[in-house]
């Protein structure tokens, strides 16, 4: 059906469209688990965007394909961890599950949940809560 769209897209010079069909297909790539199949359809569609000038569909598909950076912090306890493990960390306490954080990472489940273990070992932690404790500021009094 992609391909279907892909090509009415093209026929009817429809390059926007084009675009979109090429970020359903990434999504269902990264679904399914081909990870340097869905980064090329995503790479071809931030060219089509920013070619376009569509600035908006370009900025979106950049987020997609650059992974979020740990913010630097003062933490003593959190330069422990490294930049991955940081990150992962920062996703758990903002209370994203183990499934979002792989599908935003474009790892598997098992190496998010590989990731925490030595996350909770390295900070002797024994749960997500306590993570999150440790990294969401306490409200000012």
């Amino acid at each position: 059906m992609l391909d279907r769209a892909a090509k009415v897209s093209d026929d009817l010079g429809l390059r926007v469209d084009a675009g979109r069909v090429l970020v359903t297909r990434a999504h269902l790539e990264r679904r399914r688990r081909r990870v340097a199949a869905a980064r090329t359809a995503l790479r071809e569609a931030h060219d089509l965007f920013t070619a376009l000038h569509a600035d908006a569909w370009a900025r979106q598909v950049h987020a997609e394909l650059a992974p979020d950076r740990a913010p630097d912090t003062d933490d003593p306890l959190l330069d422990r961890l490294t930049d991955t493990e940081a990150r992962i960390a920062r996703a758990v306490a903002a209370g994203a599950s183990n499934r979002e954080i792989a599908e935003r990472t474009y790892v598997s489940v098992k190496t998010v949940e590989a990731t925490l273990t030595r996350i909770y070992r390295k900070l002797d932690l024994r749960s997500r809560t306590q993570l999150a404790t440790l990294l969401v500021p306490a409200p000012p009094e």
